[in-house]
């Protein structure tokens, strides 16, 4: 049995080896972060996946922006016959606020977010900014309604093959997922950080918060720091962290696979 799964770097596992018994300084989170072996390990979706013996095809990537995880699909299901009664997919909806582009310096595809500021002179884009990129090209309403689309396009696809499949928000309710959309059980906003928190006891008070604000003000990313649920260096799932949202997907795969 298949457990496919699309998404950012909170589907990916990006800090998932990062126990917060290490030492809390940054050196040794970089070491944690960038131990590839490790952070395959803890990552929820494995442990998931060894609890229900599945085999995780894992299509998630840190950083990356929904247009790369569509694109990322379209190759995954064009270049290989998945058996749908054997095959189980998760898609984890990032923010909206970030795309791709094809950079011919570096003769890939590259993902990127209006926040990148820090990369505006990094020799990876050459003279590209992607503030000045989102400050000229970015519409929040256009974009909405193009993730809407892409969304609805999968979920027929799926629909029509007889895949089982599954989406949710990952950082903030996009209000994208029309059909489909897993509830992990908690009251509150339902995308996965804002389940998180309310799952380790924060009552969740604010109904939304903005993509600029949400490391510095947002009460979820403070609470889960505190509890240990993430690290205060990238704000990524712990170990602990991961072995907490997996215990939120848990109840849905004993319902999928009727065990």
């Amino acid at each position: 049995m298949n457990l496919v799964t699309f998404g950012c770097s909170w589907v990916a596992g990006v800090g998932a080896s990062y126990d917060i018994d290490n030492p809390d300084d940054l050196e040794t989170y970089k070491t944690y972060c960038l131990d590839n072996e490790k952070t395959e390990k803890y990552a929820w979706r494995t442990l998931l996946s060894e609890k229900y013996k599945l085999k995780n095809i894992n299509k998630s990537k840190g950083g990356s922006a929904n247009q790369s995880q569509f694109r990322r699909a379209t190759r995954l299901f064009s270049n290989r016959d998945f058996n749908p009664d054997d095959t189980i997919i998760l898609w984890g909806i990032t923010s909206y606020y970030r795309d791709e582009l094809w950079f011919n310096g570096l003769k890939m595809y590259s993902s990127f977010s209006f926040g990148d500021s820090a990369r505006d002179n990094s020799k990876k884009y050459g003279d590209f900014s992607p503030k000045k990129y989102f400050f000229d090209h970015f519409d929040e309403e256009e974009s909405i309604k193009s993730l809407k689309s892409n969304i609805r396009h999968w979920q027929d696809y799926f629909t029509a093959k007889g895949f089982r499949h599954y989406w949710f928000d990952i950082l903030n309710e996009t209000n994208t997922i029309e059909n489909h959309h897993l509830d992990f059980g908690q009251p509150g906003k339902k995308d996965l950080m804002s389940q998180l928190a309310t799952v380790t006891g924060l009552e969740i008070l604010n109904d939304s918060y903005h993509w600029s604000s949400w490391l510095i003000d947002c009460d979820r990313i403070k609470h889960l720091e505190r509890v240990g649920m993430v690290n205060r260096h990238s704000f990524h799932p712990t170990r602990q962290g991961n072995q907490t949202i997996c215990s939120l997907f848990d109840h849905h795969l004993k319902t999928i696979l009727n065990v």
